[in-house]
């Protein structure tokens, strides 16, 4: 007797029964009312709908069949529709992690002028025995056109960031139609072209940086965008710069706090490292032309530029200041972060 005993308990822990002690949950990063919300989108002409993030569930259970999930079930809760036929399935491709797929029945197809929007609740089943079931989860599937293409809000983007902060959203990219900007749009994805950038692209078009941003490694990037259809088609591509901004308590950071409101940080040249202090500093305005060499390159810019100057021409060394009334050509000292007027054409002191 005690013989038969022990050979049903090993049956039944090869089986699994008996140890199914926890159901699936299935997890999204959108959820409506505490319930896990799926966005799906496919093109007429497909088969597989594209999901963001993949459908899953995961089960605690470590030991026996109960830690896989064996299947999804499809719940319509709408009595009109349950007569209907639905063109859906779906299909597990991975037990372990409970990953699964929706794809179009065989001899079944979807239309963009019959029905765009899908609707209904799904739920995970484990391998167990007994089985258990997850709590429902919403799906909600768009249906595109097969020939519908993107196009954008605008053709540039431009955002600021502050160094040192963690992954976060950025920005948004919106296509023309304000209807796919919402949620789920009618692109299948975004690809960034210029490659090593610390950012990644959503399906909904979100931009994210992937590391923490530092200014004195960075300024800014710059970096072209295009959006993918289900087919693998690109669209004209767009641009998307961001500049990185020094956090407001660095040093790089004083110039801009003490410079008129007018100027913007990123308008400043170089990186001063001290400032006058304001009680001995006298603000001249200057037309000039500036000669500045960076990489190899040169440009002349006539620019209107409010400087700070440290205690030079204090007015008890001197009475007036003035400057001829050609163009001065100044110079810039790259050891010093000052500007310098050369010696044949320095103020004259009256």
């Amino acid at each position: 007797m005690l013989r038969l005993l022990l050979l049903c308990i090993a049956a039944s822990c090869c089986t699994g029964y008996g140890i199914n002690r926890f159901k699936p949950v299935i997890w999204s990063k959108y959820s409506f009312q505490g319930k896990p919300v799926f966005f799906g989108l496919i093109r007429e002409n497909e088969t597989v709908v594209h999901f963001d993030p993949p459908l899953t569930a995961h089960d605690k259970d470590d030991i026996g069949f109960g830690q896989f999930v064996c299947a999804y079930h499809i719940h319509r809760s709408n009595p009109r529709f349950r007569k209907t036929i639905f063109p859906f399935e779906i299909v597990v491709v991975d037990k372990l992690i409970g990953l699964a797929v929706i794809r179009v029945k065989t001899g079944a197809a979807v239309s963009a002028k019959n029905k765009t929007y899908f609707k209904f609740a799904v739920s995970a089943r484990d391998c167990g025995s007994p089985a258990r079931v997850s709590d429902k989860a919403h799906v909600l599937i768009k249906v595109v056109s097969a020939n519908d293409s993107v196009s954008f809000v605008r053709e540039t983007y431009l955002a600021y960031v502050e160094e040192g902060h963690s992954p976060e959203a950025i920005l948004t990219i919106l296509p023309s139609d304000v209807e796919r900007a919402v949620a789920f749009n009618s692109t299948c994805g975004y690809e960034i072209l210029t490659p090593h950038v610390p950012f990644r692209l959503t399906l909904q078009g979100v931009l994210h940086n992937t590391e923490p941003l530092n200014h004195l490694l960075a300024k800014e990037y710059f970096f072209g965008v295009v959006a993918k259809n289900c087919r693998g088609d690109h669209s004209k591509p767009i641009f998307v710069k961001v500049v990185v901004t020094a956090k407001r308590n660095s040093s790089h950071a004083m110039a801009s706090t003490a410079m008129d409101s007018g100027l913007m940080d990123h308008h400043l040249l170089g990186d001063a490292p001290e400032l006058a202090q304001a009680s001995n500093a006298h603000k001249v305005k200057l037309m000039m032309t500036v000669t500045v060499v960076t990489l190899g390159t040169i440009a002349v810019v006539v620019i209107v530029l409010l400087i700070i100057f440290k205690n030079r021409f204090s007015k008890s060394n001197y009475s007036d200041v003035y400057y001829d009334e050609e163009a001065i050509d100044l110079e810039w000292d790259n050891s010093t972060f000052d500007l310098l007027a050369p010696y044949a054409k320095r103020p004259r002191i009256v």
